[in-house]
C-alpha cells in the first residue's frame, strides 16, 4: 500500500473571496459588531494596564489588531477572546457568545464567491486519490461558520478535514497548524502539497516539511484593509515551489509532484 497523498488549501483568496469593496464592508462590519457588543455589556473590571476605559469601538479594534499581530508570529487569539480583551479594555463584562451570534449572521448573509475552477480542481484531486483539507487562519470569525458556506458552494464534500486556527493555539505560519491537518488526513508532510495566496501559507508549509508549495496569485485583488492587515509585503522574497494564476493549473502540477492520477499510472 502506497503513501497517503495530502493536499491542503488556504481558504480566503484561494477558494473563496469577495470583491474589494465588499471585503472592506465585511471587515468594517465585523469591527462595528464587536464594538456594539462591548457597548451593550454591563460594567465590569478594567484591564490592569489602563487607568480609564476605552471607547468600546476603539477597544475592539485594538483587540482585533492584537490578534492580527499574534497570528503573524503563529499564535491564535480567537474572536471570542478578542471580545473578552475588548470588554476589559472598555471596563465591561465580556459577552463573547453574543458577538459570535452576530458574526454567524454576518457570515451567513455575506455573498462570498467561489474562486473560479475550485470545484472541478477539488473533484479531480479526489479522483487522483488525494486526501484534502482546508488550513485557514480564522481571525475575524469562527471557522465553523464557513462550513455551511462551503456546503452551499458544493465544495465541502471534497474535504476530509477543515482546520481552523481559532480552534487551535496556532495560526499560520506556525507549522503546528499544518501538522494538525496532516494528522487528520493520515498523510506525511513529505507526501503533501499546500496551496495558498500568502507568505503564511508558503512559509508555514515549508516549515512543516511539505514536499511542495504552490503560491496562488489569481485572487489577489484585496481590499485595502485586508492588504494592510493580512497581506503586507514579505520582508524577503518568497520561494514557493510553483506559482499559478488559475486553479486549473494546480492538478497537473500535483500529479507530477506526487506521482498520482494518470501521470502516476502505467498503461
Amino acid at each position: 500500500m502506497g503513501p497517503v497523498h495530502g493536499v491542503t488549501f488556504d481558504l480566503w483568496h484561494t477558494l473563496l473571496d469577495l470583491p474589494p469593496y465588499a471585503e472592506s464592508d465585511y471587515m468594517r462590519r465585523q469591527w462595528a459588531l464587536g464594538g456594539e457588543t462591548v457597548s451593550e455589556a454591563e460594567p465590569g473590571p478594567l484591564a490592569p494596564e489602563l487607568s480609564a476605559p476605552l471607547d468600546p469601538w476603539t477597544a475592539f479594534r485594538q483587540a482585533y489588531d492584537e490578534a492580527v499581530v499574534a497570528a503573524r508570529t503563529g499564535s491564535t487569539i480567537s474572536p471570542a477572546d478578542q471580545l473578552r480583551r475588548a470588554a476589559h479594555l472598555a471596563g465591561r463584562r465580556p459577552r463573547p457568545e453574543a458577538y459570535e451570534r452576530r458574526l454567524e449572521h454576518l457570515v451567513s448573509h455575506t455573498p462570498f464567491r467561489a474562486v473560479r475552477g475550485g470545484k472541478a480542481v477539488l473533484e479531480r484531486l479526489r479522483l487522483d486519490g488525494c486526501r484534502l483539507a482546508v488550513v485557514s487562519n480564522t481571525i475575524g470569525e469562527p471557522g465553523r461558520f464557513f462550513a455551511p458556506v462551503l456546503e452551499r458552494m458544493g465544495l465541502v464534500r471534497s474535504f476530509d478535514a477543515l482546520v481552523w486556527s481559532d480552534e487551535h493555539p496556532w495560526a499560520k505560519p506556525s507549522p503546528q497548524l499544518f501538522q494538525s491537518a496532516l494528522s487528520k488526513l493520515g498523510a506525511d508532510a513529505i507526501d503533501s502539497v499546500h496551496i495558498g495566496d500568502g507568505p503564511s501559507d508558503i512559509l508555514g508549509a515549508q516549515a512543516a516539511g511539505y514536499r511542495a508549495t504552490i503560491l496562488f496569485e489569481g485572487s489577489s485583488d484585496y481590499a485595502p484593509e485586508y492588504r494592510t492587515l493580512f497581506a503586507p509585503a514579505s520582508p524577503s522574497p518568497l520561494k514557493p515551489t510553483h506559482k499559478v494564476r488559475k486553479l486549473e493549473e494546480i492538478p497537473p502540477l500535483i500529479e507530477t509532484i506526487l506521482d498520482v492520477g494518470w501521470k502516476g499510472r502505467s498503461d
